[in-house]
């Protein structure tokens, strides 16, 4: 055996291999001396990688995909849930939003058990309502239309929302603040202008849209 001599009966091994191990035993009371050996496998731990997005749902499923899959079982858990077995990849649906912790316990064929690191993802919740409001919705041409919008609405943790205004007319803005004051200028004829306010993430999009209404300035003349 190459190796340290053994007086406690212990041997940790900190790789895996095949260890041949010896025990030689020597009596007191006559000094005879008999060998005995043996061959230890020491199985490798198996591996607790996973991989999983970053960001989420709520109420979706949240797919994990362990790396080391073959004859391996696995036991999940999820933060707020109880564990959940699986032989590879598995599913878990957060009924809540926020900062969510996830790990597992792989076992390997051979009884071997390692714990993953600890790896945090988001979960978002579904968007608000797109709300907003305008000062007038109707007159003549030219016509100023001043947006309003609560922004408190809008600025929660875990919604990573984005943000479009649509003034019915030209460039459009990306802003959850819009672009106001709007002028709506002179039409041949009564004109409808379709303004909208989309609010949207991952999860959806709410949208909610308005009509100004301008009125096409009266042609007179006289001779």
């Amino acid at each position: 055996m190459n190796g340290p001599i053994l007086t406690n009966h212990e041997f940790r091994a900190t790789v895996p291999g095949d260890f041949q191990m010896e025990y030689v035993y020597t009596n007191p009371a006559t000094s005879c001396t008999n060998t005995d050996s043996a061959t230890m496998t020491v199985r490798p731990l198996p591996g607790t990688g996973f991989d999983v997005d970053a960001m989420h749902c709520i109420n979706q499923d949240v797919v994990v995909v362990p790396h080391d899959m073959p004859n391996n079982t696995f036991e999940w858990y999820f933060e707020g849930g109880t564990p959940v077995p699986s032989s590879g990849s598995t599913t878990y649906a957060y009924n809540s939003f926020g900062y969510k912790e996830i790990s597992v316990i792989v076992t390997s064929q051979y009884g071997c058990s390692d714990t993953s690191a600890i790896t945090k993802i988001e979960v978002l919740d579904n968007p608000p309502l797109a709300l907003f409001d305008v000062d007038t919705t109707r007159g003549c041409a030219p016509i100023t239309v001043n947006f309003t919008v609560d922004t408190n609405m809008y600025n929660k943790k875990h919604y990573n929302l984005s943000f479009e205004w649509d003034y019915g007319k030209g460039p459009k803005t990306y802003d959850v603040v819009p672009n106001t004051p709007q002028v709506y200028t002179e039409a041949t004829w009564d004109t409808v202008y379709n303004v909208s306010f989309t609010v949207s993430n991952m999860c959806g999009t709410e949208r909610l849209t308005k009509n100004i209404n301008v009125l096409a300035t009266p042609r007179v003349s006289f001779a």
